[in-house]
This record gives structure tokens, C-alpha cells and sequence, in this order.
């Protein structure tokens, strides 16, 4: 569904291997990488279900992905969390609606089949500038992010037959402008491999986001539970909708969405079934309804989320204060970052250099902490689990507290899409991993004197 039209493929070329664990699966990507490849790689599982997920590289870099796994329902997940104008265009054909104004000549743009949209429909939108070129390589990399987690879960079940037979089909030449989708493979590998840890950690390895929750005993669940919770849960657990789009349609974090429902689905009250693949509107809820809907059972903002009780705000958490918070007189850097090595480096540079530091390690607590200390400055990694620095990027700026700080996205990568990306969201600028004393130095007299706040 989502393969990009090729010229011609090597048939001579063709390499099989099997690959047992993640390790081996990593490598071979990295090689695709390393040696720029064009091609087409194949996985296909060894169990009678018959499985299989295909990822499309030109030039090392990842252009799409495809599976045999609910493709329709990905689809519209896609469309409705980055492109919403193009799902209510396909909305309105498939109920054979009339196209009004912009929506009926966007729409006759579109390749339908089964009512979805081609390939080189897209791209053909952004080159005619009717579609972002940002918006699409979300769309993009938001549906490769969903395949390769599922591979790596499949990968992980330690079964048998968990295994898969990966073959590799070089082609000479896609007949795409492959300058339209620019999405690096290794970075959105890292990006799934610690969101599979995290979602492990939370002891939701066995449970497939493909699946769809539905109450299994009412009673019980009821007997259990409020009646706002009771409410909620049986509003939610329709068995009609998988854990993806329900995330999707109540715009919450997969992992936070699903974590709170955990404790019910192993004492047997809801059940996750298998659930047919179709073409469905998913129109999120709005923030009004949503809160109403999800009440005490979801967070309404998973970056507010207390991490070991799932509710909202604690005022009785302890939270660590930054270095040095009594120093008033000097400006406070808050950084947003997993990595324990690059915390202890810039807290070392701001430290010799003057300026309190505010750490935050779980992203999950970015904005209550942002919110108690009020930083000068905020240094935020890209790569983290659960919410990249794009998600906690557009969550700070949606705080009117927060419109005029500085926010720093630092990445291994320093390519023109993450800058676009960053820009996107509300970054103020971008700094290039390592992190050196130089570099950051030069961003705090940069920002820090426009705000009137160095030292």
C-alpha cells in the first residue's frame, strides 16, 4: 500500500537471512545505512499467521514502510494526526459527499484504492504546495515508527517461531522525488528501540497496540470501579477500536493512554481482541470532551502525568531543586534530557559558568518542574522515550507562561528536516550533539542577553 513506484529491480541481487533478535535486525540496518543502499527489504515471520512488513530504503535513507497489519486503520491514523485535512477530504468521498471550495480540488489530486491515497499522490501534493512538506514526513515517519515497533515486538515474544526471514531486493531506481521524504533510519530506530523500553518497563510487553480492548465481565468492572471510571471504560472498551487509534482519537501518548486500563485487563475485566482492518474517520476529541470522556481513568496530559501514580499534579511529590537555586541573581537553565553522561556535562559547563541548573530526566515531568522553577532557558534532547522533544517542544509552547522562553532542541543529527521540524513546534533554535562548552556558552549569550536575564 504505502510502496514507492521503483524502475527496476536487481533480481540476480537478492540476499536472504534470518534474523533472530533485535541485535541482528540493528545491524543489518545499519549496514543498508552505512552502504547507501536502494532496495527493498522484506520480513516475514516463520509462524502460520504468515506475517510480513516491508521497509523501502533510497540512498540509506528510510522512504516508507508497509505491512499486512490492519494498513487501512494505519492509514488513518496517520491522516488524522498530521494531515486532518486530507482525512476529512477522504472522509467525504468515501460517504460520496459533495467536495466544496479547496476540499474538491485537493481531492482530485488524490489516488484512491481502497479508499486511501497513493504513494505519489502525496508527493505530488507537497511538490503543488497543497500539503506541508513537514506534514508528510510526519506521516511518514509516524507510520514507519508504528511498523518498526511491531517488528520489534514480534522480535522480543521469545517464542519459537518469533524469529523472521528478512530478504533483501536491491533496486536500481525509485521514481520518486527523493528529496520529498528525508527520513533517517537510524535516528527512528533509536526512537522506537527506547519507546519498546519503556513500554516493556511498563509491563505492557505481551500487549499489542493493534489489539482492541473491550469489558469482558461488566459486572465485576463495575462492581469495581466508579461510576465515572465504569462510564469512561465501557465509552472506551467498544472492542471496535485498537489501542492506536483510540490514542489517536483521544490525542494521548500510546504508553500513558494504555497503562491506567493494564490493571483491568489482567484481573480479566477487559478483554483485547483482534479486530478486522478498515477505513474509519478518526476525528479527535476535542480537549473539553476529552477530559470529560477520559475523567479520573486518563490523564489529560500526558506530560503532566505523575509517573508512579498516573493522576494528575501531587503536591506532595518532592521534587529535586536545581543546582545552586539559591543563587537568584543567576539565570536558571533547565535541560530535558534521558541520558545520565550528557546531564552530567552540561550541568558541569553552567555550573562553572554561572548559571543555576534545573535537570530533568522523565519527560513526564517537564512541565510541572517548568512550571515550579520558571527557567531563563530550556535545553531539551530530541531523542528520549515515551515523548521525543518535539511532543514536549509543542506541550511547553502551548503554555502562555512559556511563549517567550527560549527552547533549545539538541540532537545527534543537525539535518535541514529536524531544524524544519523543530521550527515547527516552537523551537527558538538547535544545537548539534556533542555537547560542548563552546557551542552552549554561545546559545546562552545569545538568548540570555535577548531576554535581558545573562549574568
Amino acid at each position: 500500500m504505502l510502496k514507492p513506484p521503483s524502475i527496476r529491480s536487481i533480481k540476480s541481487n537478492i540476499q536472504t537471512y534470518e534474523i533472530g533478535n533485535i541485535d541482528e535486525l540493528t545491524q543489518q540496518i545499519k549496514s543498508y545505512v552505512s552502504n547507501n543502499i536502494t532496495g527493498h527489504l522484506s520480513l516475514q515471520t516463520h509462524n502460520t499467521r504468515n506475517q510480513q512488513w516491508s521497509l523501502f530504503f533510497q540512498s540509506g535513507s528510510l522512504i516508507s514502510c508497509s505491512d499486512t497489519i490492519h494498513p487501512m486503520r494505519r492509514w488513518c491514523r496517520q491522516l488524522a494526526r498530521h494531515c486532518p485535512q486530507l482525512a476529512l477530504y477522504i472522509t467525504r468521498e468515501n460517504s460520496n459527499q459533495a467536495m466544496e471550495n479547496d476540499g474538491e480540488s485537493v481531492a482530485q489530486e488524490l489516488k484512491l484504492h481502497n479508499n486511501l491515497l497513493g504513494y505519489e499522490s502525496l508527493l505530488r501534493l507537497v511538490e503543488q504546495e497543497k500539503v506541508r512538506k513537514d506534514q508528510i514526513e510526519a506521516f511518514f515517519e509516524g507510520h514507519i515508527k508504528e511498523i518498526l515497533f511491531d517488528i520489534i515486538q514480534h522480535l522480543e515474544q521469545r517464542g519459537d517461531d518469533s524469529g523472521l526471514r528478512l530478504t533483501y531486493e536491491p533496486i536500481s531506481q525509485y521514481n520518486i522525488n527523493s528529496t520529498l521524504i528525508e527520513i533517517r533510519a537510524e535516528q527512528v530506530w533509536q526512537e522506537v528501540i527506547k519507546f519498546w523500553i519503556a513500554w516493556q518497563q511498563a509491563g505492557l510487553a505481551d500487549i499489542s497496540p493493534n489489539l482492541a480492548p473491550t469489558i469482558r465481565q461488566a459486572e465485576e468492572l463495575q462492581r469495581q470501579t466508579s461510576y465515572t471510571v465504569y462510564r469512561n471504560l465501557s465509552t472506551l472498551a467498544d472492542g471496535n477500536q485498537t489501542l492506536r487509534d483510540l490514542s489517536v482519537k483521544l490525542s494521548r501518548n500510546l504508553l500513558l493512554m494504555t497503562k491506567p486500563i493494564l490493571p483491568y485487563i489482567r484481573g480479566g475485566l477487559i478483554e483485547l481482541i483482534e479486530v478486522e482492518d478498515s477505513f474509519y474517520s478518526l476525528e479527535t476529541t476535542t480537549a473539553t470532551a476529552s477530559k470529560s470522556l477520559i475523567g479520573n481513568l486518563i490523564p489529560p496530559n500526558p506530560l503532566t502525568r505523575n509517573k508512579d501514580t498516573g493522576t494528575e499534579g501531587n503536591k506532595d511529590i518532592q521534587r529535586p531543586k536545581p543546582k545552586d537555586y539559591n543563587r537568584n541573581a543567576a539565570p536558571l537553565v533547565a535541560y530535558i534530557e534521558d541520558s545520565k553522561t550528557c546531564i552530567q556535562r552540561m550541568e558541569q559547563i553552567l555550573s562553572k559558568n554561572g548559571y543555576r541548573c534545573l535537570n530533568i530526566e522523565d519527560p513526564l515531568q517537564a512541565l510541572p518542574m517548568l512550571l515550579e522553577y520558571k527557567p531563563d532557558l530550556i535545553f531539551l534532547d530530541l531523542v528520549m522515550p515515551i515523548a521525543n522533544g518535539y511532543e514536549v517542544c509543542a506541550q511547553i509552547r502551548r503554555i502562555s507562561t512559556f511563549q517567550e522562553i527560549p527552547v533549545i532542541i539538541l540532537t545527534s543529527s543537525d539535518g535541514i528536516v529536524d531544524r524544519v521540524r523543530a521550527k515547527v513546534v516552537g523551537s527558538s533554535g538547535f544545537l548539534a550533539k556533542p555537547i560542548e562548552q563552546e557551542k552552549v556558552l554561545n546559545v546562552l549569550q545569545r538568548y540570555l542577553t535577548v531576554k535581558g536575564v545573562n549574568r
